[in-house]
């Protein structure tokens, strides 16, 4: 605990990730993502830990991160990205969009009162 080094978290969380410990990984793969600027190995990393959580959401974001930041980042890991997103599928309808409470009906002007018959 307490590595300052990108290099050092992402190795540490790859490395318990692969032992099984993906719980423990997420910390040290999401550090290493928080420091290490854009970096698409360390995205793809943090990608394959959210995803072995079931943290779908989180896996998809930074897999895409990954692609997007380097579409070519490693022979083996890129391809790898790009399969995980294939199961991954695309995201649930709904999101922010969503949640947003619907619009207001727009106001309409005061109607003078019909006359009234005798």
């Amino acid at each position: 605990r307490g590595h300052r080094s990108a290099a050092v978290a992402d190795a540490l969380g790859w490395a318990l990730h692969r032992s099984g410990d993906s719980d423990a990984a997420v910390e040290y793969a999401q550090r290493a993502v928080d420091s290490g600027g854009q970096n698409a190995s360390y995205a793809y990393h943090l990608g394959m830990v959210r995803r072995a959580v079931n943290d779908y959401g989180p896996a998809r974001r930074q897999l895409e991160a990954a692609l997007r930041t380097n579409p070519k980042f490693s022979p083996l890991d890129a391809p790898l990205a790009r399969e995980a997103l294939d199961t991954l599928g695309e995201p649930p309808a709904g999101g922010p969009a969503d949640m947003q409470p619907p619009p207001a009906p727009e106001p309409q002007a005061p109607q003078a009162p019909a006359p009234q018959a005798p």
